[in-house]
């Protein structure tokens, strides 16, 4: 009765939270903006009008990703079909290729240091809270991200077994290309050429000539695919590039630099300061080559991100596998009170944080306490909140799952990074059970577009648009199958309707002619979408 839970945990119940950070989240609601809604409209595109080559949003080919996620997202969504919903089945991609990358870390982190050091790792970035949402979406980054880890495991291995190595680095690379383009593979070519100068291990004639390998793969099948898109698509080829190269920028002004110092400071936590203690704690005795590898991914991960021309939270999601790495192979060597102050931290958090969720569905469920009831209502206006006992057992499963880890786990090292890491899987699990109605309410775009194909003429059969975001072009054509020529990119097609995406208060300034047919808008948005029609 008295036994304590091993940690970290045993490998039956190291999968169950993995399965309990996985599976929730990926079933259940519509797509959701921005880049959820953006990939649905591509696997619905490919699905729909067989555009499988060249990813296609909305009608008009998308070049800033590749379609390798969404080659994976469509085959989900079709092998579930029967069972689910296309945006449903399309997310279990990122399921797969999430387990594939945590799979992959964990081996990476073994090859480089040992077992638990690679089982470290996985916890660690579990933890971290800038993954936990996007590991649910539809997105290619989930993709690029296993591509980069099978990509890093090859390079580690590369000592070792050279030859073996090289198609793992290899079919790393294509991955993360065929799923992010360039920049995805920056980073893990530049370590790749740079590991022999780094550490004698790799200075290897057989390294060498499996780096060859690697690179010869990833030149002749992203080659392929770019050959058969210009067949497909003249022109493609050299649109691709470009866009490719303009996603980098001059170096950067003081406000991007703001802007990473600040995203990276909560998005990479808890792996940065793990990350940081490795580092410090080996400061002294001389750095294993493994570690020197680690710090060179560090560097020209970091290296790449301000360069990026358009900053966003989602392009920093490459820095945690290197920083995972690095502060799983410190973990054994953490100081205790170290290690207890981060798990008092992760609980208390995860605990206050899960109790406010448990309060709120309370509220919503039976009007009590009154004034929370009133701001989750005014928040979410017109969400009508229904029981139900399966999402009832099943938000209390977690949480009593949570309670028995974190009052039953021995003390140890691994404490903090354990208790993170069911924290964040609490979190989630109660976000997408107790809450996910009310979220799903605020965050689906379904009514809006039901409502603005209503009131399209019939007969209609080409609708100009202005201002109307990426997401919002996805899931119109998702949900109503409505395709806009876009006024932006120069063209005048002269169509008798006009919709005009715009905030709320601002003037469209369209000039006489054009009678109003619809107006609407998510309930909290101040975003608000018009349709005009043009007059005889």
């Amino acid at each position: 009765m008295n036994e304590r839970i091993a940690l970290p945990p045993a490998p039956v119940l190291f999968a169950l939270l993995l399965l309990a950070y996985l599976l929730p989240g990926l079933v259940g609601h519509d797509p959701w903006k921005t880049e959820d809604a953006i990939g649905i409209g591509i696997v619905h595109q490919m699905l729909e009008h067989g555009r499988w080559i060249v990813p296609h949003l909305a009608g008009e080919p998308y070049l800033e990703d590749g379609p390798f996620h969404y080659w994976i997202a469509a085959l989900t969504a079709k092998l579930f079909g029967l069972v689910l919903h296309p945006h449903d089945g399309a997310r279990l991609a990122s399921g797969l290729m999430m387990a594939a990358l945590l799979a992959l870390v964990h081996l990476a982190g073994r090859e480089l240091y040992g077992r638990t050091e690679g089982m470290s790792a996985v916890l660690t970035l579990l933890g971290c809270l800038g993954l936990l949402v996007h590991a649910h979406e539809t997105l290619s980054e989930i993709s690029m991200l296993a591509g980069q880890a099978l990509a890093w495991y090859g390079i580690a291995l590369a000592p070792r077994k050279p030859y073996r190595a090289a198609w793992i680095l290899g079919a790393g690379l294509v991955v993360a290309a065929l799923s992010k383009g360039i920049p995805a593979v920056v980073a893990p070519i530049a370590v790749a050429l740079a590991a022999p100068l780094v550490s004698a291990a790799w200075r290897l004639r057989d390294y060498l000539a499996s780096l060859v390998l690697a690179l010869l793969l990833l030149f002749v099948l992203c080659g392929a695919w770019l050959a058969l898109a210009e067949s497909r698509s003249g022109g493609f080829a050299l649109a691709w590039w470009h866009a490719n190269a303009a996603q980098f920028s001059a170096p950067p002004p003081a406000a991007v630099l703001g802007y990473w110092g600040q995203t990276l400071a909560w998005a990479l936590w808890p792996a940065w300061p793990l990350a940081l203690w490795t580092l410090w704690e080996g400061r002294l005795r001389t750095v294993e080559p493994s570690t020197r590898v680690l710090i060179a991914a560090l560097a020209a991960t970091l290296l790449v991100l301000p360069f990026l021309s358009e900053p966003r939270e989602v392009y920093a999601l490459p820095l945690l596998l290197p920083l995972a790495l690095l502060g799983g192979a410190g973990m054994p060597s953490l100081r205790r009170g170290a290690a207890n102050a981060l798990a008092w931290f992760g609980a208390m958090s995860a605990g206050l944080l899960g109790a406010v969720m448990w309060l709120g569905w309370f509220a919503m469920m039976t009007g009590f306490p009154p004034t929370i009831a009133r701001n989750f209502a005014k928040l979410e206006p017109g969400h009508v909140p229904q029981f139900s006992w399966t999402v009832f057992a099943v938000a209390l499963a977690f949480t009593l799952a949570w309670l028995w880890l974190i009052s039953r786990g021995e003390r140890s090292v691994f404490r903090g990074v354990s208790f993170w890491a069911a924290g964040m899987t609490l979190l989630w699990g109660l976000a997408t059970t107790l809450i996910l109605s009310w979220i799903d309410y605020g965050k689906s775009y379904r009514t809006v577009a039901l409502a603005l194909k209503k009131n399209i003429p019939v007969g209609t059969r080409c609708i100009e648009s202005r201002g109307l975001g990426e997401a919002q072009r996805a899931v119109f054509d998702y949900h109503a199958e409505i395709l806009t020529q876009r006024l932006e990119r120069g063209e005048n097609p002269r169509c008798s309707l006009l919709l005009i995406q715009a905030r709320e208060g601002e003037s469209d300034n369209i000039g006489p002619g054009w009678k109003l047919l619809w107006e609407g808008r998510r309930p909290r948005d101040r975003e608000r979408f018009r349709l005009y029609q043009r007059q005889p």
